[in-house]
């Protein structure tokens, strides 16, 4: 029994590469016009000489999707980056005309609003106690409560920009004006 041995010699066709490399014969024809790999005769490969060819080809494709990869993340990244960079000058523009608010600023407008109008809307029943007292018809007493709770609800009603500018701001704008706050 005689064993075949692959040496620098060996010749191979093309359906044998194609077997090899799990490709279809017309993919073997491609890789040597692309001049991946070479023949040595009509559908004739020296074996070990193509089979190194196909795996430098393989290694450079491999290194090649890597570095594509890395580049199209870091990509990916800095325009991520910038999109963040982008939102946040949004913001503080937004914020400088007035058009948003710090939370803390929100809160703390709200808080005095609602102070505000709670204590107007507790004060009703003592301020008009005495007033509708007398009055019998119901017509009367209705013109006063609606009056009463028309001035009540002006308090919501009364929305200011400035009220959302802290103190803090106020001095900024200020120095930026030349104009420093003495203390």
């Amino acid at each position: 029994m005689t064993k075949a041995l692959i040496d620098e010699q060996t010749v191979v066709n093309t359906n044998t590469i194609a077997d090899m490399f799990g490709v279809q014969g017309r993919r073997v024809r491609q890789m040597v016009e692309e001049e991946i790999i070479t023949k040595v005769g009509h559908g004739r490969f020296n074996l070990k000489d193509t089979v190194k060819r196909y795996v430098t080809y393989l290694k450079l494709q491999n290194e090649k999707n890597g570095e594509k990869e890395f580049e199209e993340s870091f990509d990916h990244e800095k325009y991520l980056h910038e999109q963040a960079k982008r939102k946040k000058t949004e913001i503080e523009l937004a914020q400088l005309q007035n058009r948003v608010h710090d939370a803390e600023d929100v809160e703390r407008v709200m808080n005095h609003m609602n102070t505000a109008f709670r204590a107007k809307i507790l004060s009703v029943p003592s301020k008009l106690a005495l007033q509708l007292v007398n009055i019998e018809e119901a017509e009367d007493v209705q013109e006063i409560l609606a009056a009463t709770m028309r001035e009540v609800l002006l308090e919501l009603s009364e929305y200011d920009a400035a009220m959302f500018i802290t103190d803090e701001e106020d001095e900024k704008g200020e120095e930026s004006n030349g104009e420093a706050k003495d203390n």
